[in-house]
């Protein structure tokens, strides 16, 4: 274990994109070849459909939909049909819809709940464009699914097939009330499915078929942002850096996870740590008295392996009577900052983090919006992703607010407003710049769920664009929330602790979450990275980190960008 550092301090401010180009020199790495904007990443997709153009019954082009026994069901909503996810709520009301936060503009949809044909059951088929393969090869198949599951009393269905040019099918993913079904015989919510398939001698195109069977007033199957890729594999070597992330600390019971379960998982796991990020609500009223209380925790567990600390600032942080700029000052002082915004680079990998710059809790009383981003902070961000996305470089963002309709939870109505007035412009920018991997915190709820982690595409617009931006939960040191009613949520009774290990490799940012109270692996993500960082990335090709050179002031402290 290293020896422990001030951990108190770090440092943010304002840097020059000279300093900025400086800074990636001296972390060992030379100026990238292609940039993110031009769509290069190291998983290309060989398709991509989100549905749009698809009204009604009417499929988008290339799409066909096929029916049987449908007479009798409502106009528009017989088998499938494609819809917003809010037209979809208006029409057939929540019972969990409202959770598909995976949904972004149109979706596919086929609805059974009060919707059933003028006798029998109904079967409807949503059939893919053909899609060019190589025969050997092996593709994979990815679509945001949101489905529940029928009763047991009608056989209801449903499955995945891909048919290529041979006359070959093959059966990818089932449906049913069968435990050993895929959905394990319940609901599947906002999850991500990814099938493999390898295609057989002599075949040169698949398509891809979405059959919902057997059905009649049962309940519904959407689906949305289909991708054909490959797979990536395993890493060739190891990670570049790795980060670790904690959030919603929140006083005692925060503080002894922090001590006695999360600071001695993560400071065993191997290939120790270069930083830890704690990602807002440190504590839940924002008094010295608390900030001590979570120094001391850190301290008695040796702190971080890293010695190195990157704190934001969280909604916790402004709550009570002492004036937002008194709150704000306190955690500045706490952690030697000049600004609740900082930047860094760990070993060649940027790291930004944003934070509010005021909330009026006597005014709001802990209601949103609870984001403040001054003109200074926002073009502090716009400038550092727009030098990071000519450089081709994925960016590690941390936000403690989240954004509506992201990952776990952000449907409910407590996080629909979260950055209030910079919300579209937030969104905007960060749909402009796909190399940002954005981790947020705040909703507490359990890395256990499907959408831990997404592809966001906003709320903002019709985005349209192939890809999106990922974007991350962090999970929660304390009290972990669930859905409540429709909108709603409520605090789950036994004690959770959840955090993340993120590790940058050269093609990948893989991200780890952790159970701290059980010590088990709970998931893991790879997220693919620009192909622009490709060869000039740190570690690229000799398989592993390089030399952590002192920052370009002398600080003598590896990676702050003072």
């Amino acid at each position: 274990m290293h020896a422990p550092h001030d951990r108190r301090r770090t440092t943010g401010g304002a840097l020059t994109a000279a300093a900025l180009a400086a800074a990636l020199a001296a972390a060992g790495a030379a100026p990238a070849a292609a940039s993110a904007a031009e769509g290069g990443f190291t998983q290309p997709r060989h398709a991509f459909d989100g549905f749009a153009g698809g009204a009604g019954a009417t499929a988008p082009d290339g799409w066909q939909v096929t029916y049987e026994n449908t007479d009798g069901m409502a106009d528009g909503w017989a088998g499938w049909s494609f819809h917003t996810l809010d037209e979809v709520v208006d029409r057939w009301g929540t019972d969990l819809r409202q959770a598909f936060t995976r949904a972004h503009g149109t979706v596919a949809v086929v609805e059974s709940d009060q919707n059933r044909p003028a006798s029998g059951t109904f079967t409807s088929g949503l059939t893919s464009p053909s899609y060019p393969v190589e025969a050997g090869t092996t593709y994979e198949l990815r679509f945001d699914s949101h489905y529940r599951q029928g009763g047991a009393g009608y056989g209801q269905t449903a499955d995945v097939r891909v048919a290529f040019d041979t006359g070959e099918t093959r059966t990818l993913l089932e449906y049913s009330n069968d435990a050993d079904a895929d959905n394990a015989g319940g609901t599947v919510e906002s999850r991500r499915e990814a099938l493999a398939f390898t295609v057989p001698a002599g075949a040169s195109s698949a398509q891809v078929t979405w059959s919902y069977r057997n059905s009649s007033n049962n309940w519904y199957w959407m689906v949305d942002n289909v991708e054909l890729t490959e797979p990536m594999g395993e890493p060739a070597a190891g990670p570049v850096t790795t980060i670790d992330v904690l959030s919603d600390i929140q006083g005692s019971v925060g503080n002894r996870h922090l001590r006695d379960d999360a600071l001695p998982l993560l400071n065993g796991l191997p290939d120790p740590a270069d930083l830890l990020v704690v990602n807002g609500d440190i504590t839940s009223n924002g008094s010295q008295a608390q900030y001590d209380a979570f120094q001391a925790a850190y301290d008695a567990a040796g702190g971080h392996v890293s010695g190195e600390m990157l704190p934001t600032i969280g909604n916790h942080e402004f709550y009570g009577y002492d004036g937002s700029d008194v709150y704000l000052q306190r955690f500045l002082d706490q952690f030697g900052l000049g600004e609740p915004w900082q930047g860094r680079v760990v070993d060649g990998v940027p790291v930004l983090s944003i934070g509010s710059e005021g909330y009026d809790y006597a005014a709001l009383t802990g209601s949103g919006p609870f984001v403040e981003l001054s003109d200074e902070q926002f073009s502090w961000l716009t400038e550092r992703l727009a030098y990071w996305r000519e450089q081709g470089r994925p960016v590690l963002l941390f936000s403690h607010d989240v954004l509506p309709r992201s990952v776990s939870g952000t449907f409910a109505s407590f996080y629909r407003n979260d950055f209030g007035a910079d919300d579209e412009r937030f969104q905007r920018l960060l749909l402009d710049n796909p190399n940002v991997v954005l981790f947020t915190s705040h909703t507490h709820w359990q890395l256990q769920r499907d959408d831990w982690a997404v592809e966001y595409r906003g709320t903002v617009g019709e985005n349209t664009a192939e890809r999106g931006v990922p974007v991350v939960n962090t999970g929660a040191l304390t009290t972990a929330y669930t859905l409540s009613g429709d909108w709603g949520e409520t605090g789950v009774a036994e004690e959770t602790a959840t955090g993340l290990r993120v590790s940058v490799y050269d093609d990948r940012v893989r991200v780890t979450s952790y159970d701290f109270l059980t010590g088990d692996t709970i998931d893991r993500v790879d997220l693919p990275v620009p192909t622009g960082g490709g060869a000039d990335a740190p570690g690229r090709g000799h398989g592993g980190k390089p030399a952590r050179p002192g920052p370009p002031d002398g600080s003598g402290r590896p990676g702050d960008l003072r």
